[in-house]
């Protein structure tokens, strides 16, 4: 990276572009807030991987501790959304020193693409890991039609 002095100033060029990105990227996919979240939790996003195959697309999206019953997967006008809840784990008779992991509700959306079959979404949650199969809708072949005399 090249940096530019100017009277004697070192001036870097990306600077407010890497900047803008990092607050862009953070407004675009902020997660829902609740009350009982903190500064730390609100920045949190559990990792996503998209995947494609020729027959459907998929979504896996890792969410340790998070119950199967705490997941709501919902598709609404192409829309595919992914609400969480992350309980805190509190044992009887031990006081917490520092809590470093997220918890509260964490909502995740996703626009799918047009040839999307919506009404075959399944979810399955396995280890910690919540996996999403979009199947596609088969592609419409143009076809000939006979004009009849």
């Amino acid at each position: 990276m090249t940096l530019i002095r100017t009277n004697g100033v070192r001036f870097n060029p990306w600077h407010d572009f890497d900047r803008l990105h990092r607050e862009l990227e953070r407004s675009l996919w902020q997660t829902q807030e609740t009350p009982r979240t903190t500064e730390r939790t609100q920045r949190w996003r559990p990792p996503v991987d998209i995947l494609e195959s020729d027959e459907a697309y998929g979504l896996r999206v890792d969410i340790p501790g998070v119950e199967p019953a705490d997941v709501e997967v919902e598709v609404h006008e192409g829309t595919l959304t992914l609400r969480f809840e992350r309980k805190a784990q509190e044992a009887e008779g031990v006081s917490r020193s520092l809590r470093e992991r997220p918890t509260g509700v964490f909502t995740r959306q996703f626009r799918l693409p047009k040839d999307a079959d919506v009404d075959g979404v399944q979810a399955k949650h396995h280890l910690g890991t919540l996996l999403v199969t979009v199947p596609k809708q088969p592609e419409v072949q143009p076809r000939r039609i006979s004009v009849e005399a």
